[in-house]
């Protein structure tokens, strides 16, 4: 009786209304609507984690005519400052499509959220609380049309305002990789990639890598791609 009255309480605070009766079909009913409802609170986290979330908004119109290819969510590190380790790839079909959730640790967050072929109003990422601007869509090597956001609070270093500035390089690549380096005037290489020396951050496809460094804003650099 307790709990029957617990449950009533959560469908009312969500203006759900049931007529019930003492039958069995009714209980199911009411059964089904408590876990629909429950299936709908965002999970919570504990003092140390923030969540993440993709909420969807697709409906069968949508899924339909936003494309042929496959429909995957990809979450991993980002950058070159956090140390986040999650890493987590779902893959999506109209049956099985349900908000993304997860609590991850807090400090030195850093990640990247790449969403393929939904479109920006079909869904919304937000982090700790707050709703994330989503990033620009690129073009993956099948074709897919994706969508590559950074969230966290650890992606960039603190910079000392006097003495430094800070130097972000970013670049979008389907093939797992893209050399580079950041040279001082001595010749010195302060930050770069270079995937023969397997000097690299790890190299994912489809993906839009974002490094960052404090370098001496009295001070000239010479940046080589390629």
């Amino acid at each position: 009786y307790q709990a029957a009255q617990r449950s009533l309480q959560i469908l009312r605070s969500t203006n759900l209304i049931i007529n019930m009766k003492s039958s069995r079909n009714t209980t199911a009913l009411l059964i089904v609507a408590i876990l629909s409802c429950l299936s709908s609170i965002s999970a919570q986290c504990n003092e140390a984690d923030a969540l993440l979330k993709v909420a969807y908004s697709t409906n069968m119109d949508d899924w339909d005519t936003s494309g042929d290819q496959g429909k995957r969510l990809s979450v991993r590190p980002s950058g070159n400052v956090g140390n986040s380790s999650l890493s987590e790839i779902v893959d999506y079909s109209l049956d099985d499509l349900v908000d993304f959730e997860k609590c991850v640790p807090r400090e030195g967050a850093c990640l990247e959220v790449t969403v393929n072929n939904f479109s920006h109003e079909s869904y919304e990422i937000s982090w700790d609380g707050r709703v994330v601007d989503t990033g620009s869509q690129f073009i993956g090597e099948d074709g897919d049309k994706i969508t590559s956001t950074e969230v966290g609070d650890y992606c960039s270093p603190i910079c000392d305002e006097t003495t430094e500035a800070l130097f972000e390089y970013e670049y979008w690549t389907n093939i797992g990789f893209e050399d580079y380096r950041v040279e001082d005037e001595d010749g010195n290489v302060v930050l770069g990639c270079d995937h023969w020396g397997d000097k690299c951050q790890e190299n994912n496809f489809d993906s839009l890598h974002i490094n960052r460094a404090c370098l001496k804003n009295d001070s000239c650099y010479r940046l080589l791609i390629g």
